[in-house]
């Protein structure tokens, strides 16, 4: 079990759920005048009428049949797919939950499966739903690491590109920070280069919100989302590129299945049309649901084995992964 970069033959992943969504009152003033006005106007509604209570079925049905379709779709693909277990909020806690997006509490790099710090003190909880696939993981991880939840030291999955030996780090406002950066090249180390990648955007909440890696120095990318230049490696890519409209759907957030074949939002046609000359196939499916509230096909996973390359550099830090356990 292990993930070396974003378009390996994908294995095995985390899918995110939505048994339960608890409303919230705390999104930052930047995440907020990124969502649709219906959903501006949703929040403090739902926060007034639902309280500590989960939100209705009927206002979250469609989270749930998106999840569900894609759970399919990656089944048929011969991937293995965990869920995450449902969790409820405690009493001591900031008030909402969502755990949609699998991708942004914990994150695979290499062997090791680590587990970040979300930012927003609501998101923090969401933890808690990985702890029982932790049982069925730990015989088939190297490390199982964390960072101290009370520490001011953020790290998010959504900011997290793994392009073996480099790893791109997202750093903006609201999530992923330099000290997140260090402690995981502490974490790494000197095998693995961590690259900080710095967003000019506040309202963006993760990298991955405006750059995916698709393949050997292939990438979708808005630059205007991203402080320019682009850091060594990630200078070297060839772009696909998003307009502002396809960065505000999320249309880059995709996930790949495997190096030739992705899962793309069913209304990104302009999009599908780039990628299939770039030889790819693309399986489009309907996930607006879930890019209307920040997040896609990417962050609803959390890939935690991906093929890997046969290269004698990847064998080697394998073996020392081992070695050094």
């Amino acid at each position: 079990m292990a993930v070396f970069n974003e378009y390996g033959k994908l294995k095995e992943v985390i899918l995110g759920i939505s048994s339960k969504i608890y409303s919230h009152d705390e999104l930052p003033k930047e995440m907020v005048s990124g969502l649709r006005i219906r959903d501006r106007l949703l929040y403090p509604i739902a926060h007034f009428l639902f309280g500590d209570r989960p939100l209705p079925h009927y206002l979250t049905k469609q989270y749930e049949t998106e999840l569900n379709i894609l759970e399919k779709v990656l089944k048929n693909h011969g991937v293995i797919v965990h869920r995450l277990e449902a969790i409820e909020p405690k009493q001591e806690e900031p008030r909402g939950l969502i755990q949609m997006f699998a991708r942004d509490p914990a994150m695979m790099i290499g062997n090791h499966f680590l587990f970040g710090n979300l930012q927003i003190p609501m998101r923090k909880k969401e933890r808690r739903g990985y702890h029982s696939l932790l049982t069925s993981f730990q015989s088939k991880v190297i490390k199982i690491d964390s960072i101290d939840l009370d520490s001011d030291t953020f790290l998010e999955g959504g900011d997290v590109l793994l392009d073996y030996p480099y790893v791109f780090v997202g750093v903006n406002t609201y999530a992923s920070n330099e000290k997140g950066i260090e402690w995981l090249q502490r974490k790494l180390g000197n095998r693995y280069t961590v690259v900080p990648v710095y967003l000019s955007d506040p309202t963006i909440m993760h990298l991955d919100c405006c750059l995916t890696l698709i393949g050997k120095n292939l990438a979708i990318i808005h630059k205007n989302s991203i402080k320019l230049p682009l850091p060594f490696p990630l200078n070297q890519y060839d772009f696909i590129e998003l307009d502002d409209d396809e960065r505000k759907e999320l249309a880059g957030n995709v996930l790949v299945l495997d190096p030739k074949t992705i899962i793309l939002q069913k209304r990104h046609s302009k999009l599908q049309t780039k990628l299939e000359e770039k030889g790819f196939k693309v399986i489009s499916l309907e996930f607006t649901e879930h890019a209307n509230s920040h997040g896609a096909f990417r962050c609803a996973t959390c890939p935690v084995d991906r093929e890997t390359m046969q290269s004698k550099h990847l064998k080697g830090d394998l073996l020392w992964g081992f070695l050094t356990f």
